[in-house]
């Protein structure tokens, strides 16, 4: 071997080429590939979030049978057109177009065209154009105008009325009341400022003879 040999082996065996080319080089190991799984495509029904329109409560002309246990409401936003017919106690809010009957007790702040026919009735606020009959007790407010008859056991009258009062019992007359109508009573009760164009019947049930009530004691037509 000549000396230029020998030279460049001990150059490599100083530089460890010798070594290197000798081992194995490991090859790199290679990751393994996770696969993810593949997504779902979900139809959302966009119906389902829809908000649908509140329509007002208007009714067709007919008959209501309002026969559970709670109170019947017709609310201010309500327009019934047609009668209702209950079990139980009637509040109307709103306007009526119909007549209203019930074995309880009617209330109303509204607008009713129509009869009532009750166990009793309050009229607070409201404008009616229709007859009033009650079993019992009817009141009519200060700040409520009737256009209709009234016909019940007690009436106790502090608006106004343009039509006749028919009491069994009493009638009670406020300070505000004006009665444009004929009144007849058992017994009649006045603040003594109420006004009153009409006849007035009181003590409807009293019985006397008017002749031996009214005699005078004399003769006048004999002079």
């Amino acid at each position: 071997m000549s000396e230029k040999s020998n030279f460049k082996k001990v150059l490599k065996e100083l530089a460890g080429f010798d070594e290197m080319e000798q081992e194995d080089v490991a090859a790199p190991k290679e990751e393994p590939v996770v696969e993810m799984p593949k997504a779902h495509t979900v139809e959302i029904d966009s119906s389902a979030f829809e908000i649908e329109e509140i329509q007002p409560h208007v009714y067709d002309e007919g008959a209501y049978d309002f026969s559970d246990e709670q109170s019947s409401v017709i609310t201010k936003s309500m327009v019934v057109e047609g009668s209702i017919k209950s079990k139980h106690d009637v509040i109307v809010q709103g306007t009526i177009y119909g007549n209203i009957t019930t074995d309880a007790n009617v209330q109303t702040s509204s607008v009713v065209v129509g009869n009532i026919k009750a166990k009793n009735a309050s009229l607070e606020n409201s404008r009616i154009k229709g007859n009033i009959e009650v079993k019992e007790n009817a009141r009519i407010c200060e700040d409520t105008v009737l256009v209709g008859n009234v016909e019940g056991l007690n009436i106790n009258v502090a608006g106004k009325i343009k039509g006749n009062i028919d009491a069994k019992d009493t009638i009670s007359l406020k300070s505000t009341a004006i009665v444009a109508g004929d009144i007849i009573t058992d017994k009649l009760l006045s603040d003594g400022t109420a006004r009153i164009k009409g006849s007035v019947t009181a003590a409807r049930n009293a019985t006397f003879d008017e002749d031996a009530e009214f005699d005078l004691g004399v003769d006048i037509d004999g002079r």
